[in-house]
């Protein structure tokens, strides 16, 4: 087995993830990258390394030891060496000969990072910013207002087709993470957002000669991106003053927050965002005690 085999191994496991684990393609990317990293590291500092040879086993301990040169953060040196541990447990099970360099190689620890969360205010202010009555003012609207009403992410909100909305039950269909289907439900400020939009993009297909299932489209009548959604936020954001740091993903996390504020039960929100497990949900309960926390010592006047 040589580095050739490493290369064959990496998109072997890619295509895994993709066929076998329904990972979306922004995993998918992410481990090409970091696995390829790696691939170049090896190819660089030891080109007649084997897989097989126990006399490379401490080749994981030395790209550790690289990673933590380069500035990396603990949770970026995790991820990275999950997606080598990842790679390296499938190639075992189709080789059974390779060893692994990762197998005795600790993750830093990680750490627990709050998720940027916007007040109400905020919100109402950004919801509010496009304003107008043309085509992009109406589609951002109601791009922005979905995403609070439903917490759904940037890409669910990319993928939702128009047979996935049901206005009569308030509900949208959302295919999420390891295309596991889900039902949001969408409050009166997004629905009425989208039917005003609805009415737009009709008019823009009619306009294009263009027929498509895909609700959210650019002025080209084509498919919006996921950078493009990212794109927009930005500006947005920019035009009132919000941090660098705010993303579509922060209208989720002011989302999930917000209901657990109001006194959602933490198992409804788990399913509302389509969190695989309860534990990756209850992050939210930290923000909104770490909240409590500041409005208390606020307020109380022997805080």
């Amino acid at each position: 087995m040589n580095l050739n085999r490493l290369h064959t191994a990496r998109d072997e496991f890619l295509l895994y993830l993709e066929v076998a684990r329904n990972a979306s393609a922004h995993t998918i990317k992410a481990y090409r990258v970091d696995i390829g990293e790696f691939i170049e590291f090896v190819d660089n500092q030891y080109p007649d390394y084997d897989p097989q040879s126990p006399m490379f086993d401490f080749i994981g301990a030395a790209y550790l030891a690289t990673l933590k040169r380069s500035g990396l953060t603990d949770r970026s040196i995790a991820r990275k060496l999950s997606a080598l541990k990842s790679m390296y447990k499938h190639l075992c099970r189709s080789n059974p000969a390779t060893r692994t360099p990762f197998e005795d190689i600790s993750s830093p620890h990680k750490g627990r990072k709050l998720p940027e969360v916007l007040d109400i205010p905020s919100v109402d202010a950004l919801l509010s910013v496009p304003e107008g009555n043309g085509f992009s003012d109406l589609r951002d609207r109601a791009l922005l207002e979905v995403i609070y009403s439903t917490g759904m992410r940037v890409q669910e909100v990319v993928d939702l087709k128009q047979g996935d909305i049901d206005f009569q039950g308030n509900t949208l269909r959302v295919l999420g993470k390891g295309k596991k289907e889900r039902i949001v439900v969408i409050g009166p400020p997004a629905a009425d957002a989208l039917k005003n939009y609805l009415i737009a993009r009709d008019t823009l297909l009619r306009k294009r000669n263009k027929q498509t299932a895909s609700v959210f489209l650019n002025r080209s009548a084509d498919t919006l991106t996921d950078r493009s959604v990212r794109r927009l936020f930005k500006k947005y954001t920019g035009r009132i003053g919000l941090g660098k740091d705010c993303s579509p993903h922060t209208l989720r996390h002011s989302f999930a927050t917000h209901m657990l504020d109001a006194g959602a039960d933490l198992r409804s929100v788990q399913e509302l965002l389509g969190h695989e497990s309860l534990s990756t949900t209850q992050i939210y309960t930290h923000v909104s005690a770490e909240r409590l926390v500041k409005v208390y010592k606020k307020a109380h006047p022997r805080a």
